[in-house]
C-alpha cells in the first residue's frame, strides 16, 4: 500500500456497533454490523417505486455481498423523473470538502446528465469533473439535514426503478460530518425530500432520508468508527490537525 500525506488516521473500517434508534437531530453512532475488511466504502441505493433499500460494502473490488443499512423506507417522492446522482457537503459554510468517487453506476443507464449545481444557495460554489473513471467533486455548505439542505450536487434524471452504486475512495479534512455519497432526490429545492447513502471521516456511513418535503430527516443503523488514533487501512478519513487530507491507495 501506498500512503499518501496521512497524518492521524481515523478509519472507516474496524467499527465498534451500538445500539441502533431514528434521529431527528444530528446523529450519534448508531449500530450495524461492523465490517471486518479494510478497504474503500461502497454504498448502493435501490429504488423501487417509492420505496428505497440502502447498502454498503467494502473491500477494493467489486462487491459480491452487500449489507443492508436499516430497513427499505418509503419516500414521499412525487415527481417522476427524480433527479439521481453523488453528492458533497462540507458542514462548514466557511470551506469546501473535496473527494472522489469511482465505480459510479445508476442501471438502467440514464439518457440526461444534468449540470452540476449547488442545492440551498452555499457561499462557497462547488463543481464535479470526470477525470479518467473519477468523479472529482468539491462543495460546501451548512448540511444534508434539519428542513434545508446546502451541498454540491452532480445529478441524472431517472425515470421509474434504478440501483444506483459508488466507492467513496477519498474525502479531505474538515469537519468530521461531512458527507459523500450517492443521492436519491424529488427536486432541487433545498427541503426536497431524498434518500441519500453517506460516508463521513469521523461518523461512519448511514442511510439518511426525508421522508416529506420540509420534514427533519431520518438516519438509520450508523456504523460507527473507533476513537482517533486507530490506524487501519482504509481510503477515507481525515487529519486531525485540521489541516492534511489523505488518501490511501493500494
Amino acid at each position: 500500500m501506498k500512503l499518501f500525506s496521512l497524518t492521524f488516521l481515523l478509519a472507516l473500517a474496524a467499527w465498534a456497533p451500538v445500539h441502533a434508534q431514528s434521529i431527528s437531530q444530528d446523529p450519534g453512532p448508531l449500530a450495524c454490523p461492523a465490517p471486518t475488511a479494510a478497504a474503500p466504502v461502497w454504498g448502493k441505493l435501490v429504488i423501487t417505486g417509492n420505496v428505497v433499500t440502502c447498502y454498503y460494502a467494502t473491500g477494493k473490488a467489486t462487491p459480491t455481498t452487500w449489507t443492508q443499512i436499516g430497513q427499505p423506507e418509503t419516500i414521499g417522492f412525487i415527481n417522476n423523473p427524480l433527479l439521481v446522482g453523488i453528492y458533497i457537503t462540507s458542514h462548514d459554510t466557511t470551506s469546501i470538502s473535496s473527494g472522489t468517487i469511482d465505480n459510479f453506476s445508476i442501471t438502467p443507464a440514464p439518457t440526461y446528465r444534468l449540470a452540476d449545481c449547488d442545492i440551498g444557495a452555499p457561499a462557497l460554489m462547488g463543481s464535479a469533473n470526470l477525470i479518467a473513471g473519477t468523479w472529482n467533486i468539491s462543495g460546501s455548505g451548512t448540511d444534508i439535514w434539519s428542513t434545508s439542505d446546502q451541498c454540491n450536487f452532480q445529478p441524472w434524471l431517472v425515470w421509474g426503478d434504478c440501483t444506483v452504486i459508488c466507492r467513496v475512495t477519498s474525502i479531505s479534512s474538515g469537519n468530521i460530518w461531512q458527507k459523500i455519497g450517492i443521492m436519491i432526490r424529488d427536486g432541487y429545492n433545498s427541503g426536497s425530500d431524498y434518500a441519500l447513502f453517506c460516508a463521513t471521516p469521523g461518523k461512519g456511513v448511514s442511510f439518511q432520508y426525508r421522508l416529506a418535503f420540509n420534514n427533519n430527516p431520518d438516519v438509520t443503523q450508523l456504523v460507527a468508527p473507533p476513537a482517533p488514533g486507530v490506524t487501519s487501512t482504509v481510503a477515507i478519513g481525515y487529519s486531525q490537525t485540521g489541516t492534511t487530507a489523505y488518501v490511501l491507495r493500494p
